[in-house]
């Protein structure tokens, strides 16, 4: 695939994940459903191994502006969406996404109120890494 041909691909990628219907109670309609399709075909298609890592991630996206896109060799500035992610330690694919939506939103996740803000991170997307279903986090399905 040439350079041009990618970059008009990734020009055009949010608006095939859009979801319309969300666009005035999510901040997130542009990519939700997209993080939402990447999770139930790893869960579909991807054995785990025993190991799993939990890391962060950050991309050049915000749902404010999807345009401000730039080259991913430092932390975008001043926008950019992170991602709370678990990746197979042994085959290295990436198998579970949590965008991470905001101080006030993130206080409503489950395991937030039992555990701190960071435990319940790691929780959580732990959790989905291994494709264990949680109450009230729409993104992640049963195996």
């Amino acid at each position: 695939m040439t350079r041009h041909r990618f970059e008009e691909l990734k020009k055009h990628c949010t608006a095939i994940c859009m979801d319309d219907d969300s666009a005035a109670t999510d901040p997130w309609y542009k990519f939700r459903r997209f993080v939402k399709a990447f999770y139930e075909n790893r869960t579909r298609t991807v054995i785990t191994s025993k190991s799993i890592v939990i890391d962060e991630s950050i991309v050049c996206f915000s749902p404010a502006d999807y345009r401000s896109r730039r080259p991913a060799k430092q932390k975008p500035k001043p926008m950019g969406t992170e991602f709370k992610c678990a990746a197979d330690g042994r085959y290295g694919l990436m198998l579970f996404l949590e965008i991470q939506e905001g101080k006030e939103a993130m206080r409503r996740a489950p395991f937030r109120n039992e555990m701190g803000a960071g435990a319940a991170c790691a929780m959580r997307v732990g959790l989905g890494a291994i494709g264990q279903r949680l109450k009230g986090a729409d993104i992640i399905v049963s195996v």
